[in-house]
């Protein structure tokens, strides 16, 4: 289990002013305190997906941060499992795995295949052509055969792919992912996602997603944490949040005739062969029967609202 206990991460800061003052010695130069993170508590369990949401700024990458051990929080407590992530054990090392998607990590000019033996070595693993694991997520990623290639070779889904590969070479216990698929394209994206769900399913890897990709987020995560200006605003199952949403919905019906069209109520509009009505979501099941008792319909379409919309009052 991964667990937070009211840590918070303080930077101070000056203002180019304040530099010079104390750039020439000048003692009342002025700081200011900036709570990236400030005073926040979550658990996490063995075997949980959790999407860590926010704007930029918001703290989730100084979050990531310091659940790895690479930053310290100001004040509070972090362990991961059995482990201070600040000891930097040998044995944290070989449980946690940290991925960010805009880092690379591959060497230019070196092949593929060397990068990933150099790594298994490391973590005292198989050799490639004997470890099942690693071959299976190169064969679910569909990226065996770039094992001869150089990274310029590869597209930067394929490069991607495999650089994320090679951050879970050693099975990781505890898996942080820091915008994992930025510029990524739909196929790339769903070959992280099959990795995804394959680890946490097989292994039970325990893993954390931050994203701006708010999609991406929901389709995996069981849990989201939404922070804004270093404060835990939303922590709750993700099938919790996405239901108690109560944006309106779009329900679009492809009528045969305009039967019906005369005097419509306020929620409608008719642009024929479509009438358009706007509705809560608690309305949705009753306006789709009154819409097929008052047309001839051949089709229904229902419009769910942006996923940004759901979670934008949380932005402000």
């Amino acid at each position: 289990m991964i667990k937070t206990k009211n840590i918070s991460k303080i930077y101070r800061s000056r203002n180019t002013l304040d530099n010079l003052k104390f750039l020439f010695g000048i003692q009342n130069s002025s700081r200011k305190d900036v709570k990236a993170v400030d005073n926040i508590s979550f658990e996490i369990k063995d075997g949980e997906i959790v999407g860590v949401i926010g704007p930029n700024g918001a703290g989730k990458t100084t979050t990531i941060k310091m659940l790895t051990g690479l930053l310290r929080p100001t004040v509070g407590a972090i362990s991961m499992g059995e482990h201070n992530p600040f000891d930097l054990t040998e044995k944290f090392k070989k449980e946690i795995g940290l991925f960010r998607g805009e880092v690379h990590t591959l060497d230019d000019g070196v092949i593929v295949k060397d990068s990933i033996e150099e790594l298994l070595r490391m973590y005292k693993q198989e050799d490639l052509d004997k470890n099942p694991f690693v071959l299976n997520l190169m064969k679910i990623a569909e990226t065996e055969r770039f094992l001869d290639s150089v990274p310029e070779e590869l597209s930067q889904g394929q490069r991607t792919l495999i650089e994320f590969i090679t951050s879970i070479v050693h099975k990781p216990k505890y898996l942080l992912l820091d915008e994992p698929t930025n510029g990524l394209d739909i196929n790339a994206v769903t070959k992280f996602k099959e990795i995804i769900r394959y680890l946490n399913e097989k292994l039970k890897t325990t893993i954390i997603i931050t994203s701006h990709n708010l999609q991406h987020v929901v389709d995996l995560s069981h849990r989201i944490i939404l922070i804004n200006k270093g404060k835990i605003l939303i922590d709750k199952a993700t099938d919790e949040v996405m239901h108690k949403d109560t944006l309106d919905r779009v329900i679009k019906f492809y009528i045969e005739s305009e039967e019906g069209t005369v005097n419509l109520p306020a929620n409608m509009e008719l642009n024929y062969p479509w009438v358009t009505v706007k509705v809560s979501k608690s309305n949705l099941e009753t306006e789709i029967l009154n819409g097929l008792k008052r047309f001839k319909v051949s089709d229904i379409r229902i419009t769910e609202p942006p996923i940004e919309e759901i979670f934008a009052k949380y932005y402000k």
